[in-house]
């Protein structure tokens, strides 16, 4: 009986201990949460910890979520302020998942416009014919069939690769920016409709967009196509850092650093691309890879200024960064006097490490 009992015992302990360390987990991430959905009221330069932790929001909305059914079985009150922190979070939720769709039926006039963050086709200087993924990037383009195109990381030493990609998508003009003077590398607008008055955005010697105005149909547009700070995260690091306590620290805090100096460019990055919305004296799409979340410091600027294409016409999940799950940071956004009808993201495995997104509007 006593051995029974000392049994018992030994078990209830285990219980409660792992109970306690629920408890204390499930705490903690619940305030992670709140201050991931908090993070872009934050300047990153003022508040770097704060923006690296809204990063990772879906995950702590997740955890949060599971500690929240955990409660709510073992009947405990404190489900009741885990709750107010998910509908906090809500709003946030929306801007990266979406279970209904404001599409509309009205598409075959619409202007059809594609963001594709490319990956240098695959840093890749081979011939076309000897390049396989870069076929199939120009493919899943041309089967967009789409007005304007909009390319980051596009590998532009030679103009030739523009005439090639014009001529398998019917595009007629376009328009480019070298990221910096000595760069292979660029971002470019190719359209099907006449554009002028092109202007390369920079901060510093970096070419952080590209807008051109663009006829259609009577109306003057503004498309614009930027690619902000890149985060530069080495996912062999994150494999590194399974080896060992002592490499997971230095993996760690060379990652915090990294995370904190792209932070701090791209505030200083919006806050050059928000100048240009506001000065703008055409309506604007604009698209592109802002490599920031939804919960960003980014975002909040932009999308005070314009509309989420996916919040108000996409449905599903908006993840479109493959080497990160659950993380959403390329973008389409307009200005008043245009409508999105329709968005969707095309998946692009084996070819980027980012999916192409493509949304129709209708100039109001």
């Amino acid at each position: 009986m006593k051995n029974k009992k000392e049994t018992g015992n030994k078990t209830q302990r285990k219980i409660s201990t792992l109970n306690i360390i629920i408890h204390i987990l499930g705490i903690i991430v619940s305030v992670l949460l709140v201050l991931a959905t908090s993070s872009g009221l934050f300047k990153p330069s003022k508040h770097a910890f704060i923006a690296c932790v809204g990063i990772f929001f879906v995950y702590f909305f997740i955890a949060t979520f599971l500690y929240f059914i955990f409660l709510v079985v073992k009947r405990k009150k404190m489900a009741i302020p885990i709750l107010i922190a998910l509908f906090i979070s809500l709003p946030s939720i929306s801007r990266n998942v979406k279970f209904f769709s404001k599409e509309n039926d009205n598409q075959d006039n619409a202007l059809t416009v594609i963001s594709f963050n490319v990956k240098n086709l695959s840093n890749s200087n081979k011939n076309l014919g000897e390049n396989d993924i870069a076929d199939k990037i120009f493919k899943k383009i041309e089967d967009c069939n789409a007005d304007v195109i909009m390319v980051q990381e596009y590998y532009g030493e030679d103009e030739y690769l523009l005439d090639f990609l014009k001529q398998r998508t019917n595009t007629n003009y376009h328009c480019y920016t070298k990221y910096y003077p000595a760069s292979r590398n660029c971002i470019a607008i190719l359209s099907k409709y006449k554009i002028f008055n092109i202007e390369s955005i920079r901060d510093n010697k970096k070419s952080i967009a590209l807008y051109c105005d663009m006829q259609y149909k009577g109306d003057t547009i503004r498309v614009i196509n930027t690619h902000l700070q890149s985060i530069h995260v080495d996912i062999n690091d994150l494999n590194t850092a399974k080896e060992s306590t002592d490499k997971a620290k230095i993996v760690f805090f060379r990652l915090y650093n990294s995370l904190s100096k792209a932070f701090c460019a791209r505030e200083k990055q919006t806050d050059i691309m928000s100048d240009v919305i506001e000065k703008s004296p055409y309506s604007i799409i604009l698209c592109g890879d802002f490599n920031d979340t939804p919960c960003s410091y980014t975002y909040k600027q932009i999308s005070k200024r314009l509309t989420d294409v996916f919040v108000e016409s996409g449905k599903g999940f908006g993840f479109t960064f493959k080497d990160l799950q659950f993380i959403r940071i390329d973008y389409m956004f307009h200005s008043d006097g245009i409508k999105s009808v329709k968005y969707d993201i095309i998946r692009a495995d084996g070819i980027s490490d980012h999916d192409l997104s493509i949304g129709k509007f209708i100039i109001e």
